[in-house]
């Protein structure tokens, strides 16, 4: 996030895209609403009628896979009016030509014909965002899950720039991180096209974002230095790459930590062969997952109830994690396990402590030497500001005062490239597999307020199983009607890949065509049914949309009942 969440209650609009904020972020749905409650204008554009569509000043239901259109109609709007920031963009940006010679192409009714969305609302939405003091982005994995992910992304940073509405209070570009570190995974470099901090270390990957061959060899040779290590100049692979690289027989060995795939990756039938073809693989992991049950060795790790460390959130704060109970049974913390290898290898005193805090600890001293943005980060400050901020955000600089938690929003003084250019997005294919006449229904996946990923944690909770006790299908009427479905009934969708079994739920909330479900429970398994498609440049799935046909399943399925009537949406303000 370029803002912070505190900077989401000072906008004065608020655009969210591609993410319902109040089922899979639902603390940043709370902040959401209580802007919107105290008078911030709020433009929600997704298919669902759901979470803060409730309270939507504008709510625009887009076609699946339309959003680069939907922002170009904006985008065209804006500047047919002249609203763009011109100061802005003389000073900061480069190549608004360029960006207008796509945009053209995308009046409010070209738009409309290609998103389902009217001219007016997109008009609408166009200058409520252009026109206002302040106004602010957030997206999610309904953006970030798609095989056009990285130019969604563009076409929203294009949106921000040409209005000016970045590097201050209440503005900015703020993607909605799924879990309390995935940023602070991002940011250690757990991405083969980096090094901690975001430092670039191949040469060709630098260049082909505008950066310079020399940076990436001092990048390099720095962490060789601290490490004392030779590091390969090659660019790395990707975990969706590594399965398939598995299943060819290049990979032989892999270890993962704290991940899923065999649940969680999509097409899961050709992960489990891939997987399987591995000579070695190695999980360390709380539960047995489904993926443990492939392992040829399980490395029980502990939770952050049991260990130090810290988690880096969405919203770029470090916060310390301190143990409440010792390590239950041979469970130890990640750091611990990962350290122990490194010592096998002949490292005998690499970050090692007298305890796990000192060891956490010396840790944290290595991250704020060798990567820029986390240089003032310690302990020790953390500690002492705890109290007050819950931690310190980055960056924080080495010799920032003792009281200082950190950068509230970042860009406040320009881009460290200097003028940025505008890269203007055409609309291609709305879905990599688009529907067909044996697949003509569109498989959406989605969280659910009540469980999280693939359920390996949430699903051991007797509370939680009783509101989401299994796996959900949801359809409209119309939907429900073309196949003999009622509340309740079992079914399973199919797709070229293979199908995925749970509970029709009937709603008014969603298109006719679309069946949306939950990825939280093993006996639903839906991703034998999503496709591998991936983004080119981020290599990230198109886990959100996918052609399937719905099958009832004949039988009682009182047993099973997921009516509507039984499981309500959740008023966040009583959460």
């Amino acid at each position: 996030m370029s803002n912070s969440i505190e900077d989401l209650e000072t906008a004065d609009v608020i655009f969210q895209i591609g993410g319902n904020a109040h089922a899979a972020h639902p603390i940043i749905g709370t902040f959401l609403e209580g802007a919107a409650k105290k008078g911030t204008k709020y433009i929600m554009a997704d298919p669902r009628k759901v979470g803060s569509a409730k309270f939507a000043d504008i709510h625009m239901q887009q076609n699946l896979g339309t959003d680069i259109a939907l922002v170009n109609g904006m985008m065209n709007h804006i500047i047919t009016n002249g609203w763009q920031n011109k100061e802005f963009l003389e000073k900061h940006t480069k190549d608004f030509d360029a960006l207008w010679d796509v945009v053209k192409e995308y009046t409010p009714e070209r738009a409309s014909e290609i998103t389902g969305v009217s001219a007016e609302k997109i008009k609408e939405a166009a200058e409520l965002y252009a026109k206002a003091p302040a106004a602010a982005i957030t997206w999610g994995m309904g953006i970030a899950q798609r095989a056009n992910a990285v130019r969604t992304v563009w076409t929203l940073a294009n949106l921000a720039l040409l209005c000016g509405q970045i590097g201050r209070p209440g503005t900015g570009l703020n993607p909605l991180r799924g879990q309390n570190n995935v940023q602070g995974s991002g940011d250690m470099a757990l991405n083969p096209g980096w090094l901690p901090g975001y430092q670039m270390f191949n040469e060709d990957y630098v260049e082909g974002l505008g950066g310079k061959r020399e940076t990436a060899t001092a990048n390099r040779e720095k962490f060789e230095k601290a490490w004392g290590v030779s590091l390969p100049s090659a660019r790395g692979i990707t975990q969706m790459e590594m399965s398939t690289a598995a299943g060819e027989g290049k990979v032989k060995c892999m270890y993962l930590s704290g991940s899923d795939p065999i649940a969680m990756a999509p097409n899961l039938n050709k992960s489990i062969v891939d997987y399987c073809n591995l000579e070695l693989l190695v999980v360390q992991d709380l539960f047995m997952t489904e993926s443990a049950k492939l392992a040829d060795v399980i490395l029980p790790a502990s939770s952050n109830l049991e260990m130090w460390g810290t988690v880096t959130n969405t919203e770029r704060r470090v916060q310390l994690v301190r143990p409440v109970i010792d390590p239950v049974g041979d469970s130890r913390p990640d750091y611990d396990i990962t350290l122990d290898l490194i010592r096998r290898f002949g490292e005998e005193d690499y970050l090692t402590g007298e305890n796990n805090k000192e060891t956490a600890m010396n840790i944290m001293k290595e991250i704020s030497l060798l990567t820029p943005q986390y240089a003032g980060v310690t302990y020790d400050r953390i500690e002492r500001m705890d109290t007050r901020s819950q931690g310190v955000r980055w960056p924080i600089p080495k010799d920032a005062p003792e009281d200082s938690i950190g950068t509230r929003y970042l860009y406040s003084t320009g881009f460290a490239a200097g003028k940025v250019a505008l890269k203007g997005q055409h609309h291609t294919t709305a879905q990599a597999e688009p529907p067909t006449e044996e697949y003509p229904v569109t498989l959406v996946t989605i969280r659910d307020l009540y469980h999280y990923d693939n359920g390996s944690m949430t699903t051991r909770s007797n509370t939680l199983m009783k509101l989401m006790p299994h796996g959900i299908f949801e359809i409209n009427e119309e939907t429900a009607k073309l196949y003999g479905l009622s509340d309740g009934d079992k079914a399973k969708v199919v797709s070229i890949r293979g199908e995925a079994k749970a509970i029709i739920r009937i709603t008014d909330r969603i298109p006719t065509g679309q069946v949306y479900s939950d990825f939280h429970h093993a006996d639903t398994l839906i991703n034998a049914v999503t496709q591998d498609a991936l983004d080119p440049l981020a290599k990230e799935p198109e886990l959100k949309a996918c052609a399937v046909k719905i099958v009832k399943i004949d039988g009682d399925s009182s047993s099973a009942k997921l009516a509507k009537d039984e499981v309500k949406e959740v008023e966040l303000a009583t959460v």
